[in-house]
This record gives C-alpha cells, sequence and structure tokens, in this order.
C-alpha cells in the first residue's frame, strides 16, 4: 500500500492524503481505529445459529473493508508492530470473544460440551474462514452453515474427547 495507491482509490491527489495524514503509518492506524467489526453485544441461540451468523458477519466485513487494510497491517507489522497490535484490539480481539461468547452460552444451555468454551474452537471457526479467504475456491452459498456444523461435531455434548488412534 502506497499513498499514490490510496489517493488514486480514494479519487483525491496525494497532497490532500498528506494535508490529514503525516504519512503512512498514521493513515493505515487511523484505517484500523475505523475498522471495528459490527458484533452484536447479544445472541438468541441456538449456538450454532448464531456462529453462522458471526462468520457471515466476518465474510460481509471483509467484503467492505477487503482484504488490502488486513495486508497492509501484516506487511508492516515488522517495522511498525504498533499497527498490529491496534488491529488485534480493535479488529482481532473483540471478534474472537464474541466467538468465545457464544460457546459459552451454547454450553450453558446444554447445546456444547463444557470443553467446547475453548480458544481452539474459536480458533477453527475463525482460521477456518481466513483459509477459504486466501484459498482459490469460492465461498457456497451454504459454506458458513457447512463450517458450523463440521466445526460443532466435535464440540456437541460428549463428544469433545480425542480417541485414540487405533494400533
Amino acid at each position: 500500500m502506497t499513498i499514490d495507491q490510496v489517493a488514486a482509490a480514494a479519487g483525491v491527489s496525494k497532497p490532500t492524503i498528506y494535508k490529514r495524514y503525516s504519512g503512512k503509518r498514521e493513515l493505515v492506524w487511523a484505517m484500523i481505529d475505523r475498522l471495528r467489526p459490527p458484533l452484536p453485544d447479544r445472541f438468541s441461540g441456538p449456538a450454532a445459529q448464531d456462529l453462522v451468523a458471526l462468520i457471515e458477519i466476518q465474510r460481509q466485513w471483509v467484503d467492505v473493508h477487503g482484504l488490502r487494510i488486513v495486508a497492509a497491517v501484516l506487511l508492516e507489522q515488522h517495522d511498525h508492530p504498533e499497527l498490529m497490535q491496534q488491529f488485534q484490539e480493535r479488529v482481532v480481539q473483540p471478534t474472537r470473544v464474541t466467538f468465545r461468547n457464544v460457546l459459552k452460552a451454547g454450553v450453558e444451555r446444554g447445546e456444547l460440551a463444557p470443553e467446547a468454551d475453548s480458544p481452539e474452537l474459536v480458533d477453527a471457526l475463525i482460521g477456518a474462514y481466513w483459509a477459504r479467504e486466501w484459498a482459490t475456491e469460492t465461498f457456497t452459498a451454504d459454506w458458513s452453515e457447512r463450517l458450523v456444523r463440521a466445526v460443532l461435531m466435535t464440540a456437541r455434548r460428549g463428544t469433545t474427547s480425542p480417541s485414540a488412534p487405533s494400533p
């Protein structure tokens, strides 16, 4: 990402960008600050339905903001680790907390095994989205539902214990 690219995408001149931002770091900082995902405060359940809704929110968020801001933060993380920290605080952590809250509610309602309230399950749900987004495969209309069903098969009551491999 360059200031020239940002100016061209915004349909303004490079000096116009510099009137508002001193440089790329400040511009990216401002972009991250506005990137808070539109996460609901409450969900009505069941957990599978709420998780599908969260994945769809994530998909829509990326459709609106694109992968460029994520790529810019990743590319700049070594030179400007504070940008990654802000991105984690504004985007990543709130999303993870919301996914975890949905899983906790599912455990409390008895829909999911107690172990389903885990960071690893959050990783599986969120990570699967990003793996698909970066892959060459496209999203089908029912992809979110199929993902949640597949991941929750191991999180349903009584099915979360990993089985020992057969000899």
